[in-house]
């Protein structure tokens, strides 16, 4: 029987222009049982104005900071108001691991449907 294995999760998300916004990703496996990341070296979320172009925001994440917890596969990032009132249109983004021995995995993805704040 070979070992659990995650695949990337497309979900949607919505981020309203000028709002700081949390994300959190609870990752499960195959298993149905959350992913531990605690030896990961790497944690980031990258959005992108569209798929092969440029990216309009980044983030690293810190496990034990911010609302994550790697090893019960929690994955948080947080877009402050000033990030995301440069972002004018719907983008797509991705979150993605790298492992301690350098593989990388998509863990998330989709697009993000851009709304504009009506209060100042």
């Amino acid at each position: 029987m070979s070992a659990p294995r995650v695949r990337a999760d497309n979900q949607n998300i919505a981020l309203y222009r000028g709002d700081d916004y949390t994300w959190e990703f609870t990752i499960t496996n195959s298993a149905g049982t959350a992913q531990d990341y605690s030896s990961a070296s790497a944690v980031k979320m990258s959005i992108w104005d569209q798929e092969d172009g440029s990216e309009t925001w980044s983030q690293s994440a810190t496990d034990a900071a911010g609302g994550n917890d790697w090893a019960n596969g929690v994955l948080a990032f947080t877009i402050a108001d000033t990030d995301s009132d440069d972002i004018h249109r719907d983008q797509v983004y991705d979150v993605q691991v790298t492992d301690s021995s350098g593989l990388k995995i998509t863990v998330a993805y989709g697009s993000v449907r851009v709304v504009k704040d009506l209060t100042a």
